[in-house]
Protein backbone atom coordinates (compact mmCIF):
# COMPACT_ATOMS: atom_id res chain seq x y z
CA UNK A 1 0.00 0.00 0.00
CA UNK A 2 1.32 3.28 -1.10
CA UNK A 3 2.55 5.79 1.82
CA UNK A 4 0.23 8.77 2.16
CA UNK A 5 2.61 12.35 2.12
CA UNK A 6 1.71 15.53 1.78
CA UNK A 7 3.55 18.93 0.21
CA UNK A 8 4.07 21.97 3.13
CA UNK A 9 5.34 24.67 1.02
CA UNK A 10 3.89 25.82 -2.16
CA UNK A 11 6.86 27.58 -4.27
CA UNK A 12 9.04 27.05 -6.99
CA UNK A 13 10.99 23.87 -5.73
CA UNK A 14 7.69 22.25 -4.47
CA UNK A 15 6.03 23.00 -7.80
CA UNK A 16 8.73 22.13 -10.32
CA UNK A 17 10.36 19.20 -8.05
CA UNK A 18 9.07 17.65 -4.77
CA UNK A 19 5.68 17.44 -6.68
CA UNK A 20 6.23 15.74 -9.78
CA UNK A 21 8.81 13.69 -8.08
CA UNK A 22 6.10 12.30 -5.10
CA UNK A 23 3.88 11.62 -8.39
CA UNK A 24 7.07 9.59 -10.11
CA UNK A 25 7.51 7.71 -7.15
CA UNK A 26 5.28 4.00 -6.79
CA UNK A 27 5.94 3.98 -3.24
CA UNK A 28 3.89 7.86 -2.29
CA UNK A 29 0.41 8.80 -2.61
CA UNK A 30 0.26 12.50 -2.49
CA UNK A 31 -2.41 13.36 -0.13
CA UNK A 32 -2.81 16.91 0.20
CA UNK A 33 -0.62 20.26 0.02
CA UNK A 34 -0.14 23.42 2.71
CA UNK A 35 1.12 26.67 1.92
CA UNK A 36 0.76 29.94 4.17
CA UNK A 37 -2.09 31.56 2.11
CA UNK A 38 -4.61 29.82 0.07
CA UNK A 39 -3.69 32.01 -2.61
CA UNK A 40 -0.18 30.08 -3.43
CA UNK A 41 -1.81 26.72 -2.69
CA UNK A 42 -4.46 26.82 -4.74
CA UNK A 43 -1.43 27.99 -7.72
CA UNK A 44 0.22 24.95 -7.31
CA UNK A 45 -2.62 22.33 -7.34
CA UNK A 46 -4.15 23.87 -10.39
CA UNK A 47 -0.50 24.61 -12.46
CA UNK A 48 -0.25 20.51 -11.89
CA UNK A 49 -3.75 19.12 -11.95
CA UNK A 50 -3.72 17.38 -8.88
CA UNK A 51 -6.81 15.78 -7.11
CA UNK A 52 -5.71 16.08 -3.86
CA UNK A 53 -6.86 18.25 -0.48
CA UNK A 54 -5.61 21.79 0.08
CA UNK A 55 -4.70 23.26 3.42
CA UNK A 56 -4.00 26.91 4.73
CA UNK A 57 -2.92 29.48 7.38
CA UNK A 58 -4.74 32.36 5.51
CA UNK A 59 -7.72 33.14 5.97
CA UNK A 60 -7.71 31.21 8.80
CA UNK A 61 -9.97 28.09 8.66
CA UNK A 62 -9.43 25.82 11.03
CA UNK A 63 -10.88 22.35 8.88
CA UNK A 64 -8.00 23.48 6.46
CA UNK A 65 -5.16 24.44 8.78
CA UNK A 66 -1.56 22.76 9.12
CA UNK A 67 -2.98 21.09 12.39
CA UNK A 68 -5.69 19.76 10.59
CA UNK A 69 -3.55 18.11 7.99
CA UNK A 70 -0.68 16.90 10.32
CA UNK A 71 -3.96 14.74 12.32
CA UNK A 72 -4.84 12.91 9.68
CA UNK A 73 -4.10 9.29 9.83
CA UNK A 74 -3.46 8.46 6.30
CA UNK A 75 -0.91 10.96 5.48
CA UNK A 76 2.17 9.16 7.29
CA UNK A 77 5.11 11.34 5.79
CA UNK A 78 5.66 15.10 4.36
CA UNK A 79 8.52 16.91 2.50
CA UNK A 80 8.88 20.24 3.69
CA UNK A 81 9.93 22.80 1.10
CA UNK A 82 9.69 26.64 2.73
CA UNK A 83 11.90 29.54 3.64
CA UNK A 84 14.87 28.44 5.07
CA UNK A 85 14.05 30.59 8.71
CA UNK A 86 10.15 29.14 8.69
CA UNK A 87 11.90 25.61 8.35
CA UNK A 88 13.03 24.12 11.63
CA UNK A 89 9.61 25.24 13.58
CA UNK A 90 7.49 23.59 10.77
CA UNK A 91 10.34 20.62 10.90
CA UNK A 92 9.70 19.95 14.76
CA UNK A 93 6.13 20.21 14.26
CA UNK A 94 5.67 17.25 11.50
CA UNK A 95 7.54 15.05 13.52
CA UNK A 96 5.42 16.09 16.93
CA UNK A 97 2.84 14.81 15.09
CA UNK A 98 4.03 11.40 14.11
CA UNK A 99 4.69 11.87 10.21
CA UNK A 100 8.22 11.15 8.82
CA UNK A 101 9.83 14.15 7.34
CA UNK A 102 12.12 15.33 4.39
CA UNK A 103 13.45 18.93 5.10
CA UNK A 104 15.28 20.83 2.68
CA UNK A 105 18.94 22.11 2.36
CA UNK A 106 20.66 23.78 4.12
CA UNK A 107 18.51 21.95 7.52
CA UNK A 108 18.58 25.51 9.40
CA UNK A 109 19.68 29.21 9.33
CA UNK A 110 22.87 28.57 10.98
CA UNK A 111 24.57 25.95 13.16
CA UNK A 112 23.70 26.90 16.42
CA UNK A 113 20.00 26.22 15.19
CA UNK A 114 20.73 22.95 13.93
CA UNK A 115 22.24 21.88 16.70
CA UNK A 116 19.54 22.40 18.86
CA UNK A 117 17.39 20.49 16.14
CA UNK A 118 19.42 18.07 16.45
CA UNK A 119 19.76 17.45 20.13
CA UNK A 120 16.36 17.93 20.17
CA UNK A 121 15.50 14.73 17.66
CA UNK A 122 18.18 12.55 19.03
CA UNK A 123 16.27 12.53 22.22
CA UNK A 124 14.76 8.22 21.83
CA UNK A 125 11.08 9.94 22.52
CA UNK A 126 11.06 11.97 19.85
CA UNK A 127 13.55 10.01 17.22
CA UNK A 128 10.67 6.67 17.57
CA UNK A 129 7.81 9.18 16.62
CA UNK A 130 9.09 9.29 12.88
CA UNK A 131 12.51 9.53 10.55
CA UNK A 132 14.01 13.03 9.63
CA UNK A 133 15.60 13.06 6.50
CA UNK A 134 16.85 16.01 5.04
CA UNK A 135 16.85 16.20 1.17
CA UNK A 136 20.69 17.34 -0.55
CA UNK A 137 20.17 16.41 -4.55
CA UNK A 138 23.29 16.98 -5.32
CA UNK A 139 24.39 13.99 -3.62
CA UNK A 140 21.64 12.30 -5.81
CA UNK A 141 23.45 13.60 -8.81
CA UNK A 142 24.27 10.56 -11.18
CA UNK A 143 28.07 11.76 -12.25
CA UNK A 144 28.88 12.20 -8.67
CA UNK A 145 27.48 8.92 -7.25
CA UNK A 146 29.65 7.03 -10.27
CA UNK A 147 32.60 9.41 -9.61
CA UNK A 148 32.45 8.46 -5.69
CA UNK A 149 32.61 5.32 -6.56
CA UNK A 150 35.06 5.54 -8.84
CA UNK A 151 37.64 7.24 -6.38
CA UNK A 152 36.72 4.11 -4.13
CA UNK A 153 37.70 1.53 -7.35
CA UNK A 154 40.92 3.66 -7.63
CA UNK A 155 41.61 4.27 -4.37
CA UNK A 156 45.08 5.03 -2.63
CA UNK A 157 45.94 8.29 -0.36
CA UNK A 158 44.07 11.32 -1.36
CA UNK A 159 46.95 13.95 -2.86
CA UNK A 160 44.95 16.79 -3.32
CA UNK A 161 41.05 18.26 -4.15
CA UNK A 162 38.98 20.91 -5.84
CA UNK A 163 35.30 22.24 -6.51
CA UNK A 164 34.84 25.08 -9.06
CA UNK A 165 31.63 26.37 -9.75
CA UNK A 166 31.20 29.66 -11.69
CA UNK A 167 27.71 31.10 -12.84
CA UNK A 168 26.03 34.42 -13.51
CA UNK A 169 22.29 34.09 -11.84
CA UNK A 170 20.23 36.78 -14.07
CA UNK A 171 18.97 39.30 -12.48
CA UNK A 172 15.17 37.90 -13.30
CA UNK A 173 16.66 34.77 -11.79
CA UNK A 174 13.14 33.36 -10.43
CA UNK A 175 14.57 31.90 -7.01
CA UNK A 176 16.47 35.03 -6.82
CA UNK A 177 13.46 37.25 -7.07
CA UNK A 178 11.50 35.45 -4.20
CA UNK A 179 10.64 37.89 -1.43
CA UNK A 180 12.98 35.72 1.64
CA UNK A 181 15.91 35.85 -1.28
CA UNK A 182 15.62 39.43 -2.19
CA UNK A 183 16.41 40.61 1.97
CA UNK A 184 17.82 37.35 3.09
CA UNK A 185 17.70 37.27 7.09
CA UNK A 186 20.18 34.30 7.50
CA UNK A 187 23.60 34.22 6.92
CA UNK A 188 25.65 34.56 3.92
CA UNK A 189 22.44 35.11 1.67
CA UNK A 190 22.33 33.44 -1.81
CA UNK A 191 25.71 31.57 -0.55
CA UNK A 192 24.00 29.66 1.71
CA UNK A 193 21.08 28.60 0.06
CA UNK A 194 23.32 27.69 -3.15
CA UNK A 195 27.05 26.64 -2.18
CA UNK A 196 25.71 24.37 0.58
CA UNK A 197 25.24 22.45 -2.34
CA UNK A 198 28.68 22.51 -3.24
CA UNK A 199 30.08 21.94 0.38
CA UNK A 200 27.79 18.71 0.33
CA UNK A 201 29.22 16.86 -3.12
CA UNK A 202 33.23 18.43 -1.63
CA UNK A 203 32.41 16.48 1.14
CA UNK A 204 30.77 13.13 -0.12
CA UNK A 205 33.82 12.60 -2.78
CA UNK A 206 36.65 13.70 -0.15
CA UNK A 207 34.66 11.49 1.99
CA UNK A 208 35.14 8.73 -0.58
CA UNK A 209 38.55 8.66 -0.30
CA UNK A 210 38.05 8.13 3.83
CA UNK A 211 39.38 11.63 4.39
CA UNK A 212 36.90 14.96 6.23
CA UNK A 213 37.40 18.61 5.94
CA UNK A 214 39.19 19.40 9.25
CA UNK A 215 39.99 23.18 8.78
CA UNK A 216 39.57 26.01 6.15
CA UNK A 217 40.70 29.80 5.24
CA UNK A 218 38.42 31.53 3.35
CA UNK A 219 38.58 35.05 1.16
CA UNK A 220 34.75 36.19 0.05
CA UNK A 221 33.61 39.22 -1.45
CA UNK A 222 30.33 40.71 -3.36
CA UNK A 223 30.37 41.01 -7.21
CA UNK A 224 26.65 41.60 -7.56
CA UNK A 225 25.20 44.12 -4.75
CA UNK A 226 21.31 41.95 -4.96
CA UNK A 227 23.45 38.84 -3.98
CA UNK A 228 24.78 40.73 -0.40
CA UNK A 229 26.27 39.96 1.76
CA UNK A 230 28.77 37.94 -0.50
CA UNK A 231 28.39 36.08 -3.63
CA UNK A 232 32.23 34.90 -4.41
CA UNK A 233 34.91 32.82 -2.32
CA UNK A 234 37.69 31.28 -2.49
CA UNK A 235 38.53 28.59 -0.17
CA UNK A 236 41.54 26.45 1.13
CA UNK A 237 40.48 23.72 3.09
CA UNK A 238 42.73 20.93 4.67
CA UNK A 239 41.99 17.11 5.09
CA UNK A 240 42.35 14.91 8.60
CA UNK A 241 45.53 13.71 6.39
CA UNK A 242 47.12 16.86 5.95
CA UNK A 243 45.91 17.08 2.28
CA UNK A 244 44.91 20.63 0.95
CA UNK A 245 42.70 21.53 -1.78
CA UNK A 246 40.23 24.29 -3.30
CA UNK A 247 36.84 25.44 -3.22
CA UNK A 248 35.93 28.08 -4.91
CA UNK A 249 32.49 29.43 -6.20
CA UNK A 250 30.84 32.38 -7.70
CA UNK A 251 27.19 33.22 -8.47
CA UNK A 252 28.14 36.50 -10.10
CA UNK A 253 30.90 35.87 -13.37
CA UNK A 254 29.25 36.49 -16.46
CA UNK A 255 32.88 35.24 -18.26
CA UNK A 256 33.73 32.23 -16.57
CA UNK A 257 30.66 29.33 -16.07
CA UNK A 258 31.14 25.61 -15.46
CA UNK A 259 30.93 22.68 -12.74
CA UNK A 260 34.08 20.63 -11.90
CA UNK A 261 35.13 18.28 -9.33
CA UNK A 262 38.35 16.43 -8.86
CA UNK A 263 39.60 14.15 -6.44
CA UNK A 264 43.71 13.31 -6.57
CA UNK A 265 45.17 9.84 -4.87
CA UNK A 266 48.18 8.79 -5.19
CA UNK A 267 46.78 5.78 -7.86
CA UNK A 268 45.12 8.18 -9.84
CA UNK A 269 42.32 10.96 -10.39
CA UNK A 270 38.82 11.48 -10.98
CA UNK A 271 37.29 14.37 -12.50
CA UNK A 272 33.66 15.04 -12.36
CA UNK A 273 31.57 17.33 -14.68
CA UNK A 274 27.52 17.06 -14.62
CA UNK A 275 27.43 14.70 -17.55
CA UNK A 276 30.49 13.26 -17.69
CA UNK A 277 33.35 11.52 -15.54
CA UNK A 278 37.23 11.90 -16.88
CA UNK A 279 39.64 9.23 -14.93
CA UNK A 280 43.46 8.84 -15.16
CA UNK A 281 45.15 5.20 -13.81
CA UNK A 282 48.48 3.95 -14.00
CA UNK A 283 49.01 0.82 -15.38
CA UNK A 284 51.69 -1.88 -14.06
CA UNK A 285 54.12 -0.42 -16.57
CA UNK A 286 53.58 3.02 -15.32
CA UNK A 287 51.92 4.13 -18.06
CA UNK A 288 48.79 6.50 -17.82
CA UNK A 289 45.78 5.27 -18.54
CA UNK A 290 42.72 8.22 -19.44
CA UNK A 291 39.48 7.23 -19.66
CA UNK A 292 35.91 9.08 -19.44
CA UNK A 293 32.04 7.86 -18.70
CA UNK A 294 28.89 9.67 -20.17
CA UNK A 295 26.29 9.64 -17.62
CA UNK A 296 22.72 10.79 -17.97
CA UNK A 297 22.28 14.36 -16.24
CA UNK A 298 19.80 14.58 -13.20
CA UNK A 299 18.90 16.81 -10.84
CA UNK A 300 19.19 14.57 -7.72
CA UNK A 301 14.75 15.10 -6.35
CA UNK A 302 13.20 12.36 -7.95
CA UNK A 303 16.09 9.92 -6.71
CA UNK A 304 16.35 11.50 -3.13
CA UNK A 305 11.97 11.11 -3.20
CA UNK A 306 12.65 7.35 -4.15
CA UNK A 307 15.37 6.82 -1.40
CA UNK A 308 13.28 8.76 1.36
CA UNK A 309 10.01 6.59 0.50
CA UNK A 310 12.47 3.18 0.71
CA UNK A 311 13.75 4.41 4.18
CA UNK A 312 10.59 5.02 5.17
CA UNK A 313 9.54 1.18 4.41
CA UNK A 314 12.77 -0.34 5.64
CA UNK A 315 12.57 1.70 8.31
CA UNK A 316 16.01 3.51 8.66
CA UNK A 317 17.75 6.59 6.43
CA UNK A 318 20.14 6.05 3.43
CA UNK A 319 23.13 7.87 4.83
CA UNK A 320 22.90 10.67 2.05
CA UNK A 321 19.98 12.12 3.66
CA UNK A 322 21.03 11.91 7.20
CA UNK A 323 20.43 14.88 9.22
CA UNK A 324 24.18 14.60 10.27
CA UNK A 325 25.36 15.23 6.78
CA UNK A 326 23.23 18.07 6.30
CA UNK A 327 25.10 20.01 9.63
CA UNK A 328 28.70 19.22 7.86
CA UNK A 329 27.43 20.62 4.49
CA UNK A 330 26.18 23.86 6.66
CA UNK A 331 28.86 23.32 8.97
CA UNK A 332 31.41 24.09 6.03
CA UNK A 333 29.46 27.11 4.45
CA UNK A 334 29.37 29.03 8.01
CA UNK A 335 32.92 28.59 8.66
CA UNK A 336 33.78 29.93 5.03
CA UNK A 337 31.08 32.60 5.79
CA UNK A 338 32.84 33.64 9.28
CA UNK A 339 36.64 32.83 8.11
CA UNK A 340 36.13 35.48 5.41
CA UNK A 341 34.75 38.03 7.63
CA UNK A 342 37.69 37.82 9.60
CA UNK A 343 40.00 38.32 6.66
CA UNK A 344 40.86 34.67 5.37
CA UNK A 345 41.04 33.15 9.29
CA UNK A 346 41.64 29.94 9.86
CA UNK A 347 38.79 27.78 11.25
CA UNK A 348 38.54 24.06 12.49
CA UNK A 349 35.67 21.63 10.85
CA UNK A 350 34.32 19.07 12.80
CA UNK A 351 31.64 19.45 15.47
CA UNK A 352 30.08 15.97 14.99
CA UNK A 353 33.58 13.97 14.00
Amino acid sequence: MAIGIAVLGAGIFAKEQHVPAILACPSFALKAVYSRSQKSVDGLVASQDLKVDTYYDSPETPSQSLDALLKRDDIQAVIIGVPILAQPALIRKAISAGKHVMSEKPMAQDLSTAQELLDWYKQPEVSKLGLWAVGENFRFWNSVNRGAELVREIGGNLLTFRVNYYTLIPDDDKYLKTEWRKTPGYQGGFLLDGGVHCAALLRYLVGATGQKITKLSAFTYLIKPQFKPIDTVHVVLQTSNGSSGNFDISFATAFKTGFEAEIVTDKGSVLVHVTDIETTTQNAEGEKINSKEEVSMTVGVTEEVAVFAKAIEEGHLDPRLLPQEAFQDLEIIENIIKSGEGGAEPRKIGLLQ
